[in-house]
């Protein structure tokens, strides 16, 4: 990864002079492009303003402005653009070449950033201070707004009288100079604000403007829920009546202008970086791609920017990418050369999306806060950025795409993965690629001080951007031509790559340059097959998955496989034991048995393992649950013998050497100290110790009381009577079956065969578990409920699934504020509604009989009653029949069948998944089978399966500071919800009834 930070060399064959001359014409463009940026930056106080401003530049070089509202006659070759609310644009340039069908090429961003907007009766007076009432907008560090000089921005509506008849217009105000200031309190008064400083952003954030003594003596003109003096400048600047003003959309901004600084000059010093240094970039490169006929000749496709309105708000407005203003651009112009419905969608299809939106630099005082291996540095280009969880849209073809064309103009690259720890940001990517199908990259140039009211980026980042996006519009269309038939164009022969046979090559092209039909002096010339060496035939477009196939050995033990068209396999053994076998004495030896795996065994020390499994290029893991534990190696199926062989030996032979034990221990020791900062995952152990009696109560990490009796005896005797034949399944992906049986079945038919144990018993009971520790003023609660049955309730199992999906939740914290318009319940109606809550999310954990569903939750400790009834509302909500919509009940159910087709993808999810549904049902399942369950969910069965969680017994939990809130409406919660059951089984006919009582039950 860390090349990835650097320039990729350029091997060439000219002089250095030429260097020098070629290096000297960059740095002029450097200082262009920087010095236009900062003009837009100090041109673009506002959304509206950056609107306009790029309005002003599309218009300059001859696009062509059409309105929404009218018809549009577009033809092929020529540019345009349009503008929604004034503060959303999109531009395009239709290629020469194109016909309807052909691709889009966009690259998406957002014109607004967190600031503080003036409230609609703005006019506070306290003290003899005019003050000026603002609410938050985003997620802004607000206590850089403290001691700056500030002015007011925005869009005026104004009302003209000419001639008897009346008009509106819009109109763009800015006051240049600095009128108002939001003071901070002396340290003499708040001896304790280095100690911590916590922005009330009610009481704090209000701007003086003005004392009433000074502008008392002017009442020329009438208040209008603003102050007058302010209304009065406002008119003056506009040239109108402050009676003419109807109304406005003004928010507060910094008068310091944007600056190139820094020692060397290297960075910018700005407000709006995010995201007006992607919108600029992108604006830019389309317009000096495009800025002649001649640069659309032989395009064949729409090359287009989209800069969106209210992202870091959740971007679900009229404006914003959560709109359909991107899908209403798409649809206009294919329509525009055909009249076949059936066009769009292919045009989707050939379509691709560059969500640009800043990145987060390393921050050399926190270094901590980034994962080791994805840390974006400033000059270093422009950041890649990845997700597995889909908060950002890249994947791996995007990804090549993205490299390619940085490879092949030598424009550096990086990468950035949140920590795991940390909740992770998201953009108009997914909002984008969910919404429209489009192939999306997530993308942005590092920088620093994120959200404050000054930002700092480097210039280069700024060149790297605008370069990167100007060959973007430029190449995309050929490169994703050969992409899609680069099979055809690979001959089917090896080729050598040894400079002896090299021939000379003249043109940089990287080392994917096959993609663009250019050859690469970074490596040497393909052209000479070796002899006697030939490629396989290339693998058809679709590849029927293979079967399962299950055998049973004449001791009980089970071998299933199916095969795969990749190269590479994956084999794990499953064992039906987990922390659920436990007994006291040997609580945490699960824990440990995961930390001991692929330790020495009696025929192998850990240092050979080490060395076998690095020799043919494997992976080896390790995890437990409450009732599974599941060993696996993952290589290429030409070692398959190597393979399970290996792992058989490590789980079947361990030697447990004492020193070995010992070792681990300290690192159990770690992990239980680590998982103590966690709260997390502290309140999903004590939902379960809480909740249940029996053998779900054990706790799944090692109790540090119970750390220092577990040996090699204990892990022995555990190993010894529950890694039994019956309770053990080897299943394996991209293996041929008898191939795998011929291996495994002398290895394994010798174990004993004792019939299955029964499983220990649980019971749920509900229960109440609270802790009291320091967690920064903050409290951590979770409610959950039963589901009996558990995935032996086949349908309800799903159905639960389904709707923990439906209700989602997440992180309110994000590049933007909550929910990034995410469309699961709990992020549109509570994290996008209650900024005092910090993450809200649903969770389910679904055993082989029994089954915990619920709502977690972190918020201010002074907030938790109110949370908690937050969470009892949406529950009930979600029990109450037409509460769900269908078409957030489709939602959900795409979204969970697409979470199994992605994950079954991965050729060790897809092992496991053969060895876990063996060991709990007896057989595997087709995906197909639990597809169809997902498809036949109703909005009925949602609402019947959560009254059924509800009447169960409730189980709390909570940790932080001060539990005394969440302690003092226990009863109250208690209560609540005891008298929300009661509603559930009396009537559910009225969501009206349940609030009434739920209000009754907290007052």
């Amino acid at each position: 990864m860390e090349s990835r930070n650097k320039h990729i060399p350029t091997y060439t064959t000219g002089k250095a002079e030429k260097s020098e001359e070629r290096r000297g014409m960059a740095d002029t463009e450097v200082s262009s492009v920087v010095s236009d940026f900062i003009g837009f930056l100090n041109a673009s106080p506002t959304a509206f303003h950056a609107v306009d401003e790029a309005k002003k530049r599309l218009q300059k070089v001859g696009y062509e402005q059409v309105i929404e509202r009218e018809d549009w006659k577009l033809e092929a070759g020529k540019r345009y653009f349009f503008t929604r609310n004034h503060s959303t644009i999109v531009a395009f340039a239709i290629g020469t070449k194109y016909v309807a069908g052909n691709g889009f090429h966009v690259v998406g961003a957002h014109t607004d950033s967190p600031c503080l907007k003036l409230k609609p009766v703005s006019k506070v007076k306290k003290a003899d201070y005019l003050e000026v009432g603002v609410q938050t907008y985003g997620g802004g560090l607000w206590h850089t707004w403290f001691d700056r000089d500030l002015t007011v921005a925005g869009r005026v509506m104004i009302r003209e009288e000419k001639g008897g008849s009346v008009s509106y217009s819009h109109r763009l105000v800015r006051i240049e100079e600095p009128i108002m200031r939001v003071p901070t309190l002396a340290i003499h008064l708040d001896r304790g604000v280095n100690d911590g400083f916590k922005v009330n952003t009610q009481s704090h954030l209000l701007p003086v403007l003005a004392t009433s003594v000074k502008v008392e003596l002017n009442k020329e003109f009438a208040e209008n829920g603003h102050h007058a003096i302010l209304t009065q400048m406002i008119a003056n600047k506009l040239g109108c009546q402050p009676d003419q003003i109807c109304d406005f959309e003004l928010q507060a901004c910094d008068t310091q202008p944007s600056v190139v600084a820094g020692a060397a000059k290297e960075f910018i010093f700005s407000g709006r970086l995010d995201n007006l240094c992607m919108s600029f970039c992108s604006l830019k490169a389309l317009i000096d791609a495009t800025s002649s006929e001649s640069d659309l000749e032989n395009e064949s496709g729409v090359r287009m920017v989209a800069l969106f309105d209210h992202e870091e708000v959740g971007s679900n407005s009229a404006q914003g990418a959560g709109s359909p203003a991107m899908l209403d651009a798409l649809s206009r112009i294919t329509n525009s050369f055909t009249s076949d419905s059936k066009m769009l969608t292919k045009a989707i299809q050939r379509s691709f999306l560059v969500s640009a939106d800043m990145a987060h630099a390393l921050h050399p005082n926190y270094m901590d806060k980034h994962e080791e291996n994805h840390q974006p540095k400033l000059h270093g280009g422009l950041v890649i950025k990845h997700n597995a969880n889909q908060r950002y849209a890249t994947n791996a073809v995007t990804s090549l795409i993205f490299r390619e064309i940085a490879m092949k103009h030598n424009l550096p690259i990086q990468d950035f993965v949140v920590r795991n720890d940390m909740p992770c940001g998201s953009t108009i990517g997914p909002i984008l690629a969910s919404g429209v199908g489009i192939r999306t990259i997530d993308v942005g140039a590092p920088q620093l001080s994120m959200h404050s009211i000054r930002e700092m980026c480097a210039v280069d980042d700024v060149k790297h951007s605008y370069e990167h996006f100007k060959a973007f519009f430029q190449e995309f269309s050929q490169l994703d031509a050969k992409i899609t038939g680069r099979t055809s164009r690979i001959a089917p022969a090896r080729f050598a790559s040894s400079s002896t046979v090299a021939t000379t090559s003249s043109s940089s092209g990287g080392l994917l340059s096959w993609l663009t039909g250019s050859q690469s002096k970074s490596v040497p010339s393909l052209d000479f097959p070796l002899p006697g060496v030939a490629l396989p035939p290339s693998l058809p477009d679709y590849v029927e998955p293979g079967k399962t196939k299950i055998t049973t050995l004449p001791n009980g033990l089970k071998v299933a496989s199916e095969t795969s068209a990749s190269p590479a396999a994956s084999i794990g053994l499953y064992v039906d034991c987990g922390s659920i076998y436990e007994s006291p004495a040997s609580f945490g030896v699960s824990h440990l048995l995961e930390r001991m795996a692929f330790k020495s065994t009696t025929n192998r020390s850990h240092l050979r393992i080490v060395r076998e499994v690095e020799a043919i290029g494997g992976n080896v893991n390790a995890a437990v649950s409450r009732e599974q534990i599941g060993y696996t190696f993952d290589a290429l199926k030409t070692y398959v013998p190597e393979m399970v062989e290996l792992l058989i030996d490590c789980v079947r032979n361990p030697a447990y050497l004492d020193w070995e034990v010992n070792e681990q221990l300290q690192k159990v020791k770690e992990e239980i100290a680590e998982a103590a900062k966690n709260p997390h995952g502290l309140l999903l152990e004590a939902i379960h110790s809480a909740g249940y009696s029996g053998a779900l109560a054990n706790p799944l990490l090692a109790p540090e009381s119970a750390v220092n009796m577990l040996n090699s005896t204990v892990l022995e005797d555990f190993v010894a009577e529950n890694f039994s034949a019956s309770r053990m399944v080897l299943a394996a992906t991209g293996v041929e079956h008898e191939e795998l049986l011929s291996v495994a079945e002398p290895l394994l038919s010798d174990l004993p065969n004792i019939p299955r144990a029964q499983e220990p018993k649980s019971v749920y009971t509900g229960g109440d578990y609270r802790c009291q520790a320091d967690s920064g003023g903050q409290t951590h609660f979770a409610l959950a409920f039963e589901l009996p049955g558990g995935w032996h309730n086949e349908k309800e199992a799903i159905i639960l699934t389904v709707l923990q999906i439906l209700m989602g939740g997440g992180g309110s914290f994000s590049a933007g504020g909550p929910g990034k318009g995410m469309y699961s319940r709990l992020y549109l109606r509570v994290l996008n509604q209650y900024p005092q809550v910090q993450s809200f999310s649903a969770f389910n954990s679904i055993y082989n009989h029994t089954g915990l569903f619920g709502i977690q939750a972190t918020t201010g400790s002074d907030f938790v009653p109110s949370a908690i009834d937050v969470a009892v509302k949406e529950l009930i909500a979600v029990a109450t029949p037409g509460q769900v919509e269908q078409k957030e009940l489709e939602r959900a159910k795409q979204s969970t069948k697409s979470a199994i087709l992605m994950n079954l993808e991965s050729r060790a999810v897809a092992s496991e998944d053969i060895g876990k549904q063996i060991l709990t049902y007896g057989e595997r399942k087709p995906v197909e089978h639990f597809l169809k369950v997902v498809d036949e969910i109703t909005p009925k069965d949602i609402s019947s399966v959560a009254e059924k969680l509800l009447s169960s017994n409730l189980t709390m939990a909570s940790y932080g500071n001060d539990t005394t809130p969440l302690a003092a409406s226990s009863r109250e919660n208690e209560t609540a919800l005891f008298c929300r059951t009661r509603v559930f089984h009396l009537s559910f006919n009225s969501s009206i009834m349940h609030l009434h009582i739920l209000k009754s039950c907290f007052s």
